[in-house]
């Protein structure tokens, strides 16, 4: 038996939702259906706007942009805007602030959620004057967000969250708060819906904000730099401001943009997805909760993502093997069982060859940690207690094999 790192989350009820939509010779590309998917997912996440896009790379990239043209617009400095980035992370979280032409500044992992480190963050901005930091949520597992916010609020940056492993996740301030969700602390949040994912409309990302302002720049920078998605007050604000005729408002571009729009198609998808989140969510909280204890009491040797407090939904399960040698002793021994396995996403940022061109290698403690002797097992919907179990005993005997 293979046991896949992700399986398709579309199943039959999502193609026969789709197949008796399309009969009904709908609009495909952007139009009503996305609208009406981004409405439910603010009503699942618990922001003021969504902005659905073809693509959770480009949910990052519109995050940053936005960050970005607000740091042009104050007119404080003729400097880049500063950005502290993850190492730990994904490529396509670190390259659009390459592509805007901002200033990154990689910050090591934590050892205890493997997310963005908050010692070393509070090192960076003494000695720096950092604007925003990138918070990913590694695998899904919420990061040190209440202590990153203490910073922020020490420092007055932005914080962008990429949670586009999971945003299913949540987790309880000190204080005993009600859970708050992962994806709904920054400025702005990012979430992936590519295949294989949480929830999927093929390809597909949204971005999440409360800010006004901001909604309204994502829409415009998702099509081209126009003003047609904004509200009709806002547009006939823009077109005064500009002394744009009326005949030329509607192709009028206001600001740098892109085409990032999704379909309806993909959002019909969404829309059918939605209705089994929850259940979905409770099995992957569950697969990860039992690789959690397994490994505490079969495999103490390794390290585990931890995050007290915390309902983890994770995309995959990551365990950090004690050298790198036992890390490929039991992929080897995993692979050969039919169990997927990887890495945890590129590793650190600071040792890709697109990073090393730019600035030179950069070695941090933690992030080395992770690229040296992480991998991922998998978690998914489709996976049985019983699988998770025989996953679990597969990796402690490829550890023993070679003890």
């Amino acid at each position: 038996m293979t046991y896949h790192l992700a399986e398709k989350t579309i199943d039959a009820g999502d193609v026969h939702h789709l197949t008796e939509w399309l009969k009904t010779d709908p609009w495909l590309s952007m139009g009503a259906m996305t609208k009406r998917f981004e409405r439910a997912w603010t009503d699942i996440i618990g922001t003021r706007f969504a902005v659905y896009v073809n693509s959770g790379s480009s949910a990052n990239l519109l995050m940053v942009a936005v960050m970005a043209e607000s740091y042009r617009s104050a007119k404080t400095s003729t400097r880049r805007p500063t950005v502290v980035v993850p190492a730990v992370s994904w490529a396509t979280t670190v390259m659009p602030v390459i592509q805007l032409g901002c200033n990154p500044i990689l910050c090591d992992a934590d050892e205890t959620t493997w997310g963005l480190d908050p010692d070393h963050l509070e090192q960076i901005c003494k000695a720096t004057d950092v604007h925003a930091v990138l918070v990913v949520h590694v695998m899904g597992v919420p990061a040190q967000i209440q202590q990153i916010e203490e910073i922020q609020n020490r420092y007055g940056f932005w914080i962008l969250e990429d949670s586009c492993a999971s945003p299913l996740s949540t987790f309880v301030d000190e204080d005993g708060a009600i859970p708050r969700r992962i994806g709904t602390c920054g400025e702005m949040s990012s979430t992936s819906l590519y295949m294989g994912h949480v929830r999927s409309t093929i390809e597909g990302g949204i971005v999440c904000t409360d800010s006004v302002i901001g909604y309204e720049q994502l829409l415009m920078m998702r099509s081209h730099g126009w003003a047609k998605d904004v509200s009709l007050d806002r547009q006939v604000d823009l077109a005064d401001r500009y002394q744009i005729p009326e005949f030329n408002r509607v192709f009028t571009f206001y600001q740098l943009g892109y085409n990032v729009r999704p379909t309806d198609l993909g959002a019909c998808l969404g829309v059918s997805q939605l209705e089994n989140m929850d259940e979905v969510a409770r099995v992957r909280q569950r697969n990860h909760e039992q690789y959690q204890q397994y490994f505490r009491s079969h495999l103490p040797d390794f390290a585990i993502q931890e995050s007290p407090g915390s309902v983890i939904c994770s995309i995959s399960f990551a365990a950090l093997a004690p050298t790198t040698g036992d890390r490929d002793r039991v992929t080897r021994h995993i692979q050969s069982q039919g169990v997927e396995t990887r890495p945890v996403g590129g590793g650190s940022m600071g040792r890709q060859p697109f990073w090393i061109d730019r600035y030179g290698e950069q070695r941090l403690t933690m992030a080395d940690a992770v690229h040296d002797r992480s991998f991922l097992l998998p978690n998914h919907h489709h996976l049985t207690e019983s699988d998770v179990a025989v996953i679990c005993e597969h990796a402690r005997e490829g550890y023993e094999r070679g003890r």
